[in-house]
C-alpha cells in the first residue's frame, strides 16, 4: 500500500514556506487605481489562467478574492495587465517608488458570466475544471469557505509527491500556460481552495495536484476530521526553472 499522505503537526505547517524573496524595506509605500481597465471590455473566450482566476468567482458566488502579484521580475508586468480587463478593481502598490505588487479583483460580470457558458458546454480547461467544477459528490452539501468558518476539527497532510504520477509530454504542452503562470507569477507557494475534494488516496491522481507537483516540490492540504472535506491545498518551494 502506498504512503499517499502523511499527517503533520500544524506548526510543521510553518516549514512548508520558503521565505519570501520579495521582502524588501518599506521605507514609502503608495497605492495607485488604474482605472484605464474598467471600460475595456474582456476576451469572450477566456484563456486557461483566466478561467482559473474567475473561476472562485462563479463557484462562490457573492464572495470576492484579490490576486497579488509581486513576483513581478518573472512575470512581468505586461502579463499581469493582460489580465486586468477581466476585473474592475486594479491596485498598483509601489514600495521605495518601485512597482512591488499589482493586485487584481472584482472580477467583471462579463467575465463570470463568459465563463459560465464556457462551463455549461464543457469548454473549461481541464484543470480548471477538477479544480472547481468536478466536486466530489460525497462531500458537505455547503462550501468549503462556510465548512472553514465553522468551529469542525480539521487536520494537515503533506501529499506524497513520490506517488504521484509525472505529468505526460502531451499534458505538459496543453497545460504549459497554467504551468507557466504558476512557475512565474507564484514561484515560491501558492494556495488554493477546491471545489469539494475529499481526502483519499485518489487524491494523488486528479490533473490538479499532477500539475501542482509538476511546479512545487512540497504539497500539502488541510482536510475537516470528520467529513474528509479539503479546505485548502497548497504548493511550496519551486520545481521547475523560471521561464519567461
Amino acid at each position: 500500500m502506498r504512503v499517499w499522505a502523511t499527517k503533520i503537526d500544524a506548526l510543521d505547517m510553518a516549514e512548508l514556506f520558503p521565505p519570501s524573496a520579495n521582502a524588501v524595506e518599506q521605507e514609502y509605500v503608495q497605492m495607485e487605481r488604474l482605472r484605464e481597465f474598467i471600460e475595456i471590455s474582456p476576451p469572450a473566450v477566456l484563456n486557461s489562467v483566466e478561467q482559473f482566476m474567475i473561476a472562485p468567482f462563479v463557484v462562490y458566488e457573492g464572495l470576492n478574492f484579490a490576486y497579488q502579484f509581486s513576483s513581478l521580475d518573472t512575470y512581468k508586468i505586461g502579463n499581469v495587465l493582460e489580465l486586468a480587463p477581466n476585473f474592475d478593481k486594479i491596485l498598483k502598490i509601489s514600495s521605495n517608488r518601485q512597482t512591488a505588487t499589482i493586485q487584481l479583483s472584482e472580477a467583471k460580470k462579463e467575465s463570470i458570466e463568459f465563463l459560465k457558458v464556457m462551463a455549461e458546454q464543457d469548454q473549461v480547461d481541464s484543470f480548471v475544471k477538477c479544480v472547481y467544477f468536478s466536486p466530489s459528490p460525497y462531500t458537505e452539501k455547503i462550501s468549503v469557505y462556510e465548512l472553514s468558518n465553522n468551529a469542525a476539527k480539521t487536520s494537515f497532510f503533506e501529499l506524497n509527491t513520490e506517488n504521484i504520477v509525472p505529468l505526460t509530454e502531451g499534458e505538459l504542452e496543453r497545460h504549459k500556460d497554467i504551468i507557466t503562470f504558476f512557475t512565474n507569477a507564484f514561484p515560491d507557494s501558492y494556495i488554493f481552495k477546491p471545489n469539494k475534494f475529499i481526502l483519499e488516496p485518489d487524491l494523488l491522481d486528479k490533473i490538479s495536484i499532477r500539475l501542482f507537483a509538476n511546479v512545487y516540490t512540497k504539497l500539502f492540504c488541510c482536510a475537516q476530521d470528520e467529513s474528509g472535506t479539503i479546505l485548502y491545498i497548497g504548493g511550496a518551494y519551486p520545481k521547475l526553472n523560471k521561464s519567461n
